[in-house]
Formats: structure tokens, C-alpha cells, sequence
């Protein structure tokens, strides 16, 4: 289903988000630089009275369109994959990498190959042993033809198997990149005699914490403890069913109604659920909030026309005011803790300042002294359908008449990235989220949605020289370079702000945390 929303027919969200623009733009508004930042924690700790026979119920707007996570279709399919699912590594809350199957990773001499030891004694819940060949077999797969997930783990050339327990991953263009990459979709680890039956994307079968005992397409999937996992210790509630729901107001509502114990919120939810008792927990994130556009199409293949985009956006009445400060205004696409960020260019607000009469000069000298028009495409969850209100209003400002098309999440891809038939997409990054992610989704050859004309050599090759070193501080300044080079030579991708996600539980949940992904990894979480 889709839904088209033109600036000639604005519905009330968008009428709710233009006065709050608009008074945010007046000065009226009242100060929200900080907005709820700094005023919940990004972790519950374990209480010591749960009740390890108790259900979870949990609300979140995405699920998953397939059980395979090669054919995974966004970020976001990591919260309902996650408990079958376990990865090659386990990215901890603050962002950290840690054992989970692979217990160590270690370069080699000449930084073109990492070899994993893997956790022996692990079995998969159908009874298939997992080892080297099932992670040859899987990431063979995830790097393969016909993977949608094969760009985040690019630089993956090969997998050699060294014995039983340890393996080689030959990447001689990215290593330091490809082990954060292991921590999310492309280091799910199935079942190879799932894989070879052809049955994993409507049956899955994985090494996580809980099976599935139930799932309905656009609807819940129900889990449930798996016996014989290698780590029990987590396995702190009996079972679990996540609910689909792309409505905030009806995510609040099943949480207010106790229909739920614990949903993603948005941060203008955060009052109403704090009166009412709930904790939350909430962190900057490597999400953040974007406009991208088909730069091959006029007429956005014109360098101006890409300027006049980045200054008619208002980062600021975006971030501090519809966000109400849960979003920090960046033009970088990396959260400032980021060792990516570059800290002499900051929020780059200065760069790229929001100025509608520069806008307007710029797409006159671009040759459309009129305006022009275009459609975008976007997300339906209502909080991606707002927040494309609210640029399809500030673009309006300077003469762009922007059409919006609200779809589900693999319909975005269709449209914009396969048929080409809109020009942009606005929705909020979900990539992995080691720095390489956004280049890999966003700027190199071959990615999802680099669907224009290419960026600059000068962007590429910087992009794939960050990627390799292992230790962060040898790419940091990589990074900084291709971000003044992206500032230079302006993109088809035009960051918006940093996101802080947020999730709201019940007061007898714990052991939860939000993680610098943005998405809730579910593992441990418990019950009193």
C-alpha cells in the first residue's frame, strides 16, 4: 500500500510539525538545544528477584519481511532477528566488540586477513554443529549474488578454513571495517542444513537464546527458550513475543494499557510515559535522519541543486524542535562519539547553514528560477512520515514542491533504489554501525542506495583506505578527510541529525540497554 501526501493536500501531521517549525523558527518556541537529552539512562540493571518463567511482550514499529538475514531488507530486521540469531561478534551497549560465537579475532602481520577462533560446543537449535564450515557457508552466502546484505560486508574476499575452530577472513580492502560488520545482520550465523533445505526465510533456525514458535506476517512473533544454548545465564524470561506496530500513538497506548511491558517511543512520547511510570532508556546512536536523492536524474545531477538542498534544509528546527533535541543537527553521518567525527568540522551548521534566500539564488544559477518538482519516498511508520512532512515544508519554502510516498520498508528499496521511478528517499540510517556502514549503503559503487551518478574518486578512494586499518586512531583521520571531501564535492546523501533512540519498559523490567546501533538487542532482558 502507499500513500502519497502532496504539499497541496497537507494532512495534520504535517500541519502539527509546520507550527512547530515554524515557532522554532520565530524564536517562540521554548528552548530545546538539549531537549530530554541527559535525563534518562541508557541502561536497567538486572534486578535479582525475576521470574525466569515469565513472558515478555515488547512493541517496535519494523519486523522483519524475511527469517533470512541475507535477504534482510533493513537495520531495523535486527530486533526481531536478534533472539534467533546469534553473531559472530556481540556488540556491548557502549559500542564496544566482544566474544559471542567467535571468541578472539586477530589481524595478520600484514593487516589484509583477520582470523576468528570460534566458541566450541555450540550447536544450532535443529542439532547442526556449529563450526568453520557453517561460517564459511554463511558469510559465503551473505557476501554472495543474490544477498541484500552483501555491501556491509563488501571488502570480504574470501574464507578460508584453517581448522575445525578458526578461520580466515581474507580482506585485503577493509579489515578493520569487516569485524564490526560481524556484529550485526552479516554475522547471523543459520543453520546450513536450514540453508541447504531452502526453507530459512519462512522457518528459522539459528544458534540464538529463543526460537520461534509462532510468527504472523504484519502481525507478532512469538519465541520461546531454546534448550542447550551455550550461555543459559541469559535466558532470564521463558518466553517473548515482539508485536509489529508502525502507529507511535498505538505503540504508547498498548504500553500505557499494560498490552505490552516494554516499546520503542518517540521523543515526544517521553513525557506522557514517564507521568506514567515507565523507564526508559535512551543513547546517541549511529542512526541519524537523512535526505537522499537520485543524482543522476535532473535535475539533481546539477552540483548547485545539491547545495540548494543542503541549505534550504533547517538542521536545527528539525533536531531541536520536531525531535525535540533527541536528534543532534549535523551535516557529519556519524554521532560525535564517533571516532569517525570530525571535530574540527563539528556540527558543520556553519557550513551549510540554513538559508532559504541562498537556496532560492542557487537554484536560479542551477537554471530553475521557477522551482522545481519531485517525489520522495519514505518509510510508513508515522515517524518517518513526519519527519518527511517537515522537509517537504521547508522545501517548499524555496520553491520545491515535493510529493511524498509512504511505503512499506522493501518497497523503498523498489522504488527508489531498483525502478528509480521517485527521486529521494528520507528515512533514518539503519546501516552497521562501524563508520564503513554509511559508504557501503550510501557512496560506493554497487551500494543500495547509490543509485546516482558516482561520488568523487577523491570520496571513493578515501572511503576504502579508512576501511582498513584495524586500529581507529589510524582511520580517524581518513575519515576527517572524506568528510571535507564530501563538504567539498557535495553528495547525493545529505545528513540531517543524530538520532538518540529510545525505548520505554515497565517498572519490573531489567537488564536492558540502548546500544549504539539504535536498536534493541533483547538478550538477558528479564522480568520481576
Amino acid at each position: 500500500m502507499t500513500l502519497t501526501l502532496s504539499r497541496r493536500c497537507v494532512p495534520l501531521g504535517a500541519l502539527l510539525t509546520v507550527a512547530l517549525l515554524v515557532l522554532a523558527a520565530c524564536g517562540s518556541a521554548p528552548n530545546r538545544t538539549e531537549g530530554h537529552q541527559g535525563q534518562y539512562v541508557d541502561e536497567i540493571p538486572l534486578q535479582d528477584d525475576f521470574d525466569p518463567e515469565a513472558h515478555f511482550d515488547y512493541a517496535y514499529s519494523v519486523a522483519t519481511s524475511s527469517w533470512d538475514p541475507t535477504q534482510s531488507v533493513s537495520g531495523y530486521d535486527f530486533v526481531f532477528l536478534a533472539p534467533v540469531y546469534d553473531r559472530l561478534v556481540w556488540s556491548s551497549p557502549n559500542g564496544d566488540l566482544e566474544p559471542m560465537l567467535a571468541t578472539s579475532w586477530t589481524p595478520t602481520a600484514d593487516g589484509t586477513a583477520v582470523d576468528l577462533t570460534l566458541r566450541e560446543g555450540v550447536t544450532f537449535s535443529d542439532g547442526t554443529p556449529f563450526n568453520a564450515e557453517a561460517v564459511k557457508i554463511n558469510l559465503d552466502r551473505a557476501v554472495g549474488e543474490g544477498s541484500r546484505i552483501a555491501t556491509e560486508i563488501a571488502q570480504l574476499e574470501s574464507v578460508e578454513i584453517i581448522d575445525e575452530y578458526t578461520v580466515r577472513l581474507v580482506a585485503p580492502t577493509g579489515a578493520g571495517a569487516l569485524v564490526g560488520s560481524l556484529s550485526q545482520r552479516a554475522g547471523m550465523m543459520a543453520s546450513p542444513a536450514a540453508i541447504e533445505s531452502g526453507t530459512l526465510g519462512q522457518q528459522p533456525v539459528g544458534a540464538g537464546v529463543y526460537v520461534v514458535t509462532e510468527t504472523v506476517a504484519a502481525n507478532y512473533t512469538d519465541f520461546a527458550k531454546r534448550e542447550g544454548y551455550w550461555d543459559p545465564s541469559v535466558q532470564r524470561v521463558a518466553t517473548m513475543t515482539f508485536q509489529l506496530m508502525t502507529d507511535d500513538q498505538t505503540r504508547l497506548n498498548a504500553l500505557l494499557s499494560g498490552q505490552v511491558d516494554g516499546a520503542s517511543v518517540r521523543a515526544f512520547q517521553m513525557n506522557a510515559a514517564d507521568r506514567a511510570g515507565f523507564n526508559m532508556v535512551s543513547r546517541p546512536t549511529s542512526l541519524f535522519a537523512y535526505l537522499t536523492v537520485n543524482s543522476a536524474q535532473a535535475p539533481f545531477d546539477n552540483p548547485l541543486v545539491l547545495e540548494a538542498l543542503n541549505y534550504a534544509i533547517d538542521r536545527e528546527a528539525i533536531g531541536n524542535g520536531f525531535y525535540e533535541g533527541m536528534c543532534r543537527p549535523q551535516i557529519q553521518p556519524w554521532p560525535e562519539d564517533s571516532f569517525a567525527y570530525s571535530d574540527e568540522i563539528g556540527d558543520g551548521l556553519d557550513v551549510w547553514a540554513y538559508d532559504p534566500e541562498k537556496a532560492r539564488a542557487l537554484l536560479a544559477d542551477a537554471g530553475y528560477p521557477d522551482g522545481i518538482e519531485m517525489t520522495a519516498v519514505t518509510t510508513n511508520v508515522t515517524a518517518y512520515m513526519q519527519l518527511s512532512e517537515a522537509i517537504q515544508y521547508q522545501l517548499g519554502q524555496v520553491g520545491i514542491d515535493m510529493t511524498i510516498q509512504a511505503v512499506p520498508t522493501p518497497q523503498v528499496i523498489e522504488t527508489f533504489s531498483v525502478q528509480k521511478s521517485v527521486q529521494a528517499n528520507i528515512n533514518p540510517y539503519s546501516g552497521v554501525a562501524d563508520p564503513h556502514g554509511v559508504a557501503s549503503r550510501h557512496l560506493l559503487p554497487g551500494a543500495t542506495y547509490d543509485v546516482g551518478a558516482p561520488v568523487s574518486q577523491q570520496i571513493t578512494d578515501l572511503a576504502l583506505q579508512a576501511a582498513t586499518p584495524v586500529d581507529p586512531q589510524e582511520r580517524a583521520p581518513l575519515y576527517a578527510q572524506m568528510m571535507q571531501a564530501m563538504i567539498d564535492n557535495p553528495t547525493h546523501l545529505m545528513p540531517i541529525c543524530s538520532l538518540y533512540a529510545i525505548d520505554a519498559f515497565s517498572d519490573n523490567v531489567s537488564s536492558v540497554s540502548m546500544n549504539t546501533l539504535g536498536m534493541q538487542d533483547l538478550r538477558g532482558v528479564a522480568l520481576s
